[in-house]
């Protein structure tokens, strides 16, 4: 569910982009560390969109005060669109980038 929200595949990147996504929506440790240490194996380009698109991204999705996406109710909203889906949770998709 997760990557279908936020847009993000399944490359290493976004992987880690997802993480980055997790630790400001859940605070979990894991994902700190996954955030922190990810990077360490990715390109100047990707540490960029890291640093310039991600992390801003992410932040604002995690400062929402809609319960985020733990704290959705994914039954109810099997049959709606995904814009509404995204608003109802207060999370945005990705600004897209091509890497």
């Amino acid at each position: 569910m997760y990557h279908v929200i936020t847009q993000l595949s399944t490359s290493v990147p976004h992987e880690i982009a997802l993480k980055i996504f997790e630790f400001t929506q859940l605070g979990l440790p894991v994902s700190c560390l996954a955030a922190v240490i990810g990077p360490l194996k990715l390109n100047s380009i990707e540490k960029n969109w890291l640093w310039d698109i991600v992390w801003p991204w992410a932040v604002r999705c995690g400062q929402n005060d809609q319960g985020g996406i733990m704290c959705a109710y994914w039954e109810e909203m099997w049959d709606w669109s995904l814009d509404e889906v995204r608003e109802k949770i207060g999370v945005w998709a990705i600004p897209q980038v091509i890497l």
